[in-house]
């Protein structure tokens, strides 16, 4: 995982770039044990059936490449060197300058990612907790500074900071290095090694909606390193296969997060492994060297690769009376997903096909308005002409209403449009979506 400055802002982004969600060496040597160690499952059993575009795709990769030898381990586990020249060899890329890593104890690291938690300010925690409210994906009363706390001290396993070029991980630096160690080393000498030889590209959000852009840059950091880790490793669809299925476990795992929040965890990983990985298969390590040169600009192009989309800018809401703009945050495609994924917060209500729902998605922002007496929110999507074909959702041209018990919200599709208002009244809420 890659840390970011404390200056870093954006809706969740802040716990996004903190976390790192390497258990696929943990997972892998527990399934090692039930299986009765080695190789005692194929390929397809240990795929699971998955259909995760970016587990097929690092199998279309594993399966293709040439075998490597079996190798006798050091029972002492390997050094540092011995990891970074084969992190070098897997990603053909050469260290201008070897880091040398910050050894934490479990208790130490865990501490110290509890410390992030501070920079996610009580303003953006409240900023955060009234999008997901309205949108009906967090119980109202969430505490999420807490939340995203506890959280972080549990999952926190490493990271790289590269103003600093610090890079830090879980382990003994007088001890070798244990498998899970290892794995985890060589995920963030990856960071550093793609840091110095291609420039990390920007992961700092300057403007408000340039959020999706940031998250998505991200993706393709992590996307990166994920793959070079699986490929580094001979075990590496094993471990692939085995953790993605258990991070998106965590989303409902009494993490106190909404789901929303959880699932910005694993995006960069999972979603992120796709896109390098297709990026890979098309044009090998030159073609993930080029993404780079040229970030993607949304997440539309992780979870689509080949697309190549300037988002659009969509249209704010008109002046209310009373009401005072207060927030814009960049709505992505994959924020839209994860609605999908889990309506009302409960993945167990999860609409068939969420992925290509947002297929059509070209820009999208939230407002947070606010007046003294309450808080009013606009979801504003632009989405390919063709998609909506019809002027209305009613010939009224008014919308869908529907009124709650504490928000009303109204439901306005026009043309390349989609204008979700919602507030204290359907009159605020038509307003909004008008």
């Amino acid at each position: 995982m890659v840390e970011p400055p404390s200056r870093r802002r954006g809706l969740r982004l802040e716990i996004v770039l903190l976390v790192v969600l390497v258990l696929a060496a943990a997972t892998l040597f527990a399934w090692r044990l039930t299986s009765g160690g080695g190789r005692a499952r194929s390929i397809e059993e240990t795929f699971l059936g998955s259909n995760d575009p970016g587990l097929s795709c690092l199998k279309r990769v594993i399966e293709s490449s040439p075998a490597r030898g079996e190798e006798d381990p050091d029972p002492d586990g390997p050094s540092l060197e011995e990891v970074a020249a084969g992190v070098e060899r897997v990603r053909r890329l050469q260290f201008e300058q070897l880091p040398e890593p910050m050894y934490l104890g479990p208790a130490e690291l865990a501490e110290r990612a509890t410390g992030f938690a501070e920079e996610y300010t009580e303003e953006q925690a409240t900023r955060d907790a009234r999008i997901l409210t309205a949108f009906g994906a967090m119980e109202p009363g969430t505490d999420l500074r807490a939340a995203v706390s506890a959280s972080l001290g549990e999952q926190v396993a490493g990271f790289y900071e590269p103003e600093s070029e610090d890079l830090i991980v879980v382990g003994a630096a007088d001890d070798g290095l244990d498998p899970l160690e290892e794995s985890i080393l060589a995920h963030e000498l990856t960071h550093a090694l793609t840091d110095q030889a291609l420039g990390l590209p920007p992961l700092e959000v300057k403007r408000p909606g340039e959020e999706d852009a940031v998250f998505a840059a991200m993706s393709l950091v992590e996307g990166d390193a994920t793959l070079t880790e699986a490929l580094y490793s001979s075990e590496g669809l094993l471990a692939a296969s085995a953790s993605i299925p258990a991070l998106s476990g965590l989303a409902t795992a009494g993490s106190g997060l909404p789901y929303h929040f959880m699932r910005t965890f694993l995006f960069p990983y999972a979603e992120g492994l796709g896109f390098a990985c297709r990026r890979f298969e098309a044009g090998g390590w030159e073609g993930i060297d080029a993404a780079y040169r040229e970030p993607p600009r949304s997440t539309h192009e992780i979870l689509f690769p080949g697309t190549r989309i300037l988002p659009s800018d969509p249209r704010d809401p008109v002046a209310i009376g009373g009401w005072t703009s207060r927030t814009v945050v960049g709505w992505g495609a994959a924020d839209l997903m994860f609605l999908f994924e889990a309506p009302g917060g409960d993945p167990g209500r999860r609409i068939d096909g969420a992925r290509d729902a947002v297929a059509g998605w070209r820009g999208g922002e939230v407002h947070v308005l606010e007046r003294e007496s309450g808080v009013a929110v606009l979801l504003a999507l632009d989405q390919q002409e063709e998609a909506f074909p019809d002027d209305d959702v009613e010939p009224s041209g008014r919308g869908f209403a529907v009124d709650g018990a504490s928000q009303d919200a109204v439901l306005r599709c026009h043309g390349d449009e989609i204008r979700l208002g919602i507030g204290p009244d359907r009159d605020t809420a038509r307003r909004l979506a008008a």
